[in-house]
């Protein structure tokens, strides 16, 4: 059976233009060996059963939505259709339809990626990282909101759905589209000044979103790579230490030398500090006698987290 997954990616895009919008958009064929990605693209491209269901149908049927391509001096650069290009190069297809933009900036170039990749996919399907880099271009654009929608516009007719001019895009209007608090929006927004490195351990739940969103407030790239290298040999950052750290760069009292001093003073500290041990009456409610400590014990974490991050 081929599943026609990036048909269902493009939400049936080719209902929603007008047969004039269609002729008028013209296709060129270009070499895949010629195409670049976009400079550091924060979309993650698919893999796994997702990306063989794209392989499968581009097989059978072929690539039947262009790409867009950025045609940028003498670069042919990918802004929509990352994931056609991996799957035709992986079916040994050497050539793709493209619609060709040129005379873009690189803000506007960065707006037809990120709308294009919202568009493609479902937001609560992307990752903390892929979320905050989308929130943050979205509230980046509104410093130029009518050469924005003149441009959203253009690309409803390119992705052939015109629902696109209908959003707009205020910090509360954004919120409202993704069923996200103001201030979600706001934490994922700060999540975009980490280093990628650490966006990749929030995305892979090493950093919870609230220990997160209080290291993003470290604006020194040098501390966040000397952080990042901390957590590599396997020391933990729990929310407080997140927000002692982030008060103490504040304070401008944090620095390169003295970071992994004040993360082991407070370790050290934690492990003198006696807490209430959890009655095994409570335990019963919720876990199953055969449950690791290990799991209950990050669950509870997670818990926390979450209570202490809504009572902020």
């Amino acid at each position: 059976m081929i599943f026609i997954g990036y048909i269902d990616d493009f939400n049936m895009l080719l209902t929603y233009a007008s047969e004039q919008d269609i002729i008028d958009i013209e296709h060129k064929k270009i070499e895949i060996n010629k195409l670049k990605p976009f400079p550091n693209h924060k979309f993650k491209c698919y893999t796994g059963q997702r990306l063989e269901n794209m392989i499968e149908s581009i097989k059978q049927f072929g690539v039947l939505t262009p790409i867009i391509v950025w045609q940028n001096n003498d670069d042919f650069i990918i802004l929509s259709g990352h994931n056609r290009v991996q799957a035709c190069k992986i079916a040994n297809i050497d050539k793709i339809s493209c619609i060709i933009k040129d005379s873009l900036t690189l803000e506007e170039a960065t707006l037809i990626v990120t709308e294009t990749n919202l568009m493609q996919r479902s937001f609560s399907d992307l990752s903390h990282s892929e979320k905050a880099y989308a929130l943050e271009q979205h509230y980046k654009s509104l410093k130029s909101q009518g050469k924005r929608n003149d441009l959203l516009k253009e690309i409803g007719i390119l992705m052939r759905n015109d629902e696109t001019i209908k959003k707009s895009k205020t910090l509360n209007k954004v919120g409202e589209e993704y069923c996200l608090s103001k201030n979600s929006v706001a934490r994922y927004m700060r999540l975009a000044k980490l280093i990628p490195p650490l966006l990749d351990k929030v995305d892979k739940n090493i950093l919870s979103i609230i220990v997160g969103y209080n290291l993003s407030f470290i604006e020194n790239e040098e501390i966040q790579q000397k952080l990042n290298l901390i957590l590599d040999e396997g020391v933990k950052i729990n929310v407080a230490m997140s927000d002692k750290l982030k008060s103490l760069f504040r304070e401008d009292k944090l620095t390169l030398e003295n970071l992994e001093q004040y993360i082991k003073e407070d370790k050290a500290k934690i492990s003198k500090n006696k807490y209430t041990k959890l009655n095994s009456r409570v335990l019963e409610r919720f876990f199953d006698k055969k449950t690791k400590t290990e799991e209950i014990e990050s669950v509870v974490e997670k818990a926390l987290e979450l209570y202490f991050n809504c009572n902020k």
